[in-house]
């Protein structure tokens, strides 16, 4: 009906329009509702160029058998990894080479000093524990270790308990860092010079954080245990607790007793968490952005690290830190200098 009025209606001098267009524009039924085509309407849209051909290499490699992209804590790992320097074949030889010679020294002192008569002499024992640690860093330093407490636990094994102690917590608290674990020999050298001081400077050289701190602190801690040895004052001197070796050199339970439990309630581990935090913090302010704000930096660094240390060697009764002043000027000399070879951080 609507078509034939529509036919009777129309100018006859006006073309008709084709069934189809009429079709369009007749209006249309209501029908009942279409679930899907609302679910087309309410998708997202198809991915963006950059979308899509990350999506297509995905699903081709998975199609190829390559594993999955890592994702999340991995995938950061791993670019921070990427973006750290890598040490070149040659400084990873001087590393080696340093720490064969530091072994060394350590063996060979060792032997000469700390227990009775050695089976073999401290020269050959000093080349035989340089090169294990040149050419296995850590398994060669534990095994110069391990043979050292054997020899001592026979004759010393008073003496042989602070070797285990002394070693112990290098490889704990530096698993990763093999040719860093005679390094902490050098806290007490410098002790005897004077000039303990220094030595949260030269840990704080290392790049990574964990190594700095744990450098400090084992310097510390070899410093309290080789004045518990020698009676000797290289900082403030072993607690007054602290008996002589030749008291408990012959016992372990002695050591125990007369040596060690003194020396950590007398607050040895003080000196070697100061340190830590002193060696852990000399990047922050030494930065090798510019010579006049690290002198500035480093001087304010060396002498927060003085006054701490008298102010614990007052709370813990001890004597008056030996060397202060030199060993504060050594270790902003050190920063400085060391930084400035090192470059801009």
């Amino acid at each position: 009906w609507d078509a034939a009025e529509a036919e009777l209606t129309r100018d006859p001098l006006r073309p008709a329009e084709p069934a189809a267009r009429r079709r369009e524009l007749a209006p249309q039924p209501l029908g009942p509702p279409d679930p899907a085509g609302l679910r087309r309407e309410l998708a997202p849209q198809p991915l963006g160029a950059p979308q899509h051909e990350r999506r297509r290499k995905q699903l081709t490699d998975e199609a190829h058998g390559a594993p999955p992209p890592e994702r999340g804590r991995a995938r950061r790992r791993r670019a921070r990894h990427a973006e750290e320097p890598q040490r070149p074949p040659r400084t990873r030889l001087v590393a080696r080479l340093v720490a064969g010679a530091s072994a060394a020294a350590i063996g060979g002192a060792a032997l000469a000093w700390l227990g009775p008569e050695p089976p073999l002499q401290p020269a050959a024992a000093a080349t035989v524990a340089g090169a294990a640690v040149l050419l296995l860093p850590r398994l060669g330093w534990l095994l110069m270790a391990g043979t050292l407490v054997v020899w001592l636990a026979a004759a010393a094994p008073g003496i042989a308990l602070i070797v285990v102690v002394a070693a112990a917590p290098v490889a704990l608290v530096l698993p990763l860092s093999g040719t860093w674990w005679s390094l902490p020999a050098l806290g007490p050298l410098l002790g005897v010079a004077g000039l303990a001081g220094a030595w949260p400077a030269l840990a704080g050289q290392a790049r990574r954080w964990p190594v700095r701190a744990g450098l400090g602190a084992l310097g510390g801690w070899w410093l309290a245990l080789a004045e518990a040895l020698t009676s000797r004052r290289l900082v403030s001197g072993p607690a007054h607790d602290v008996a002589a070796r030749a008291t408990w050199e012959g016992s372990a339970v002695d050591a125990a007793r007369d040596a060690l439990w003194p020396l950590l309630t007398g607050g040895a581990l003080a000196l070697a968490v100061l340190w830590a935090i002193a060696a852990l913090l000399l990047p922050v302010l030494v930065r090798g952005r510019s010579a006049a704000l690290d002198i500035v930096g480093a001087t304010a660094w060396a002498a927060m690290l003085a006054a701490a240390t008298q102010a614990l060697a007052q709370a813990l009764v001890l004597d008056p830190p030996r060397g202060l002043v030199a060993g504060a000027v050594a270790a902003a000399v050190v920063a400085v200098g060391a930084r400035a070879l090192r470059g801009r951080a």
